[in-house]
């Protein structure tokens, strides 16, 4: 997967589609349909792992989510926890904000109002990052 992030694509598995494309240095990945436990949250995983192995930024949106079970749940927070400050999550479709209140996420998880806030944080999180290296 190391090489498709050189433009933008699109992964589809078990009704989740996964649309990507590369910005300097942040990939902003649009999930649409549903993210549970099977090949959907592996094709997820994926996509994270490629982009914390890249030391690049994400900005996720929500906005196209449907159902969401426990592992994609799970899913969510360990992308927070490899990618730290350098994941985003926007535009939170209206069924997944209880869900997240529910599982007391809300707090946990990094949700920035919007798209452009967050890239604006990315962008100061990855310039942080090269200053120190």
């Amino acid at each position: 997967m190391d090489t498709v992030f050189q433009f933008k694509g699109e992964m589809r598995a078990e009704g989740l589609i996964v649309r990507w494309h590369l910005e300097d240095d942040v990939v902003t990945a649009a999930l649409v349909g549903d993210l549970r436990i099977g090949q959907a949250v592996g094709v997820f995983e994926q996509l994270v792992g490629t982009v914390d192995q890249q030391g690049k930024g994400m900005l996720l949106d929500l906005g196209g989510l449907g159902r969401v079970d426990s592992r994609g749940l799970g899913c969510l927070v360990a992308a927070a926890q490899l990618l730290g400050n350098r994941i985003r999550l926007v535009n939170l479709a209206e069924r997944t904000v209880p869900l997240l209140a529910v599982c007391k996420l809300l707090t946990v998880l990094p949700i920035t109002a919007s798209p452009r806030e967050a890239l604006a944080e990315l962008r100061r999180e990855l310039d942080a990052r090269r200053c120190l290296s």
